[in-house]
């Protein structure tokens, strides 16, 4: 057993300095130390002061978590692999993710959704590819189907293709079907797509240019 004889706030305020028995003896998050409810004077036994200290852990690393979500949506398995290059335990990272899953931050569905509608409105290309993007992502395949019901190949292949095309100017059929093909081709469609993309793009040109 050993007391809390002072609680000292570092510099910056956000953690605090634990002394037990007049010494130093660990840091927690000021958060962690409310949340927790520890005063000087309190008597604390060795489990309770590994709980105190896994809390602490358990804190930070949710942070971490909440963190990396603060840029975009993000699937269990990029967050897990976030972690675990912070170094946290597996068993800590198991917990947080429950926690996180639990309150609904985390949600491979909604991420699913939000990846295809975003490759869609800025970045089109086909389901096969969005579909491999989400696997390497960690998204189950039904989540996935569910996801990519509403994508169409023929429709993205064209709305990608009319980015390109306005890049390529001053050229003929020929070099403008070999150029638009492999870029599309990059892009994951297949060839009946992708001819049927490329007649559409130039008969659009064709008709604008008069």
């Amino acid at each position: 057993m050993a007391e809390i004889t002072n609680l000292t706030p570092t510099k910056t305020g956000k953690k605090v300095n634990v002394y037990l028995d007049g010494s130093f003896a660990f840091t927690l998050n000021s958060e962690v130390a409310v949340l927790q409810g520890i005063h000087a004077g309190d008597i604390l036994s060795e489990s309770q002061v590994k709980s105190l200290q896994q809390a602490d852990v358990f804190h930070n690393c949710t942070n971490a978590a909440l963190r990396f979500l603060q840029y975009r949506p993000r699937s269990e398995l990029e967050i897990k692999r976030r972690l675990r290059t912070r170094n946290y335990s597996a068993t800590t990272v198991g917990k947080v993710l429950a926690a996180l899953k639990q309150q609904g931050y985390i949600d491979d569905a909604a991420f699913a959704r939000y990846w295809a509608e975003n490759r869609v409105a800025f970045s089109p290309r086909s389901r096969r590819l969005v579909r491999q993007e989400l696997m390497q992502k960690g998204v189950e395949s039904e989540i996935i189907d569910c996801a990519l019901d509403d994508l169409d190949d023929s429709d993205n292949a064209y709305r990608s293709g009319m980015k390109k095309a306005a890049r390529i100017i001053s050229v003929d059929y020929e070099e403008f079907k070999h150029r638009m093909y492999d870029y599309l081709r990059a892009q994951g469609f297949n060839h009946d797509t992708i001819l049927y993309a490329i007649e559409r793009l130039w008969q659009q040109r064709s008709e604008s240019t008069g």
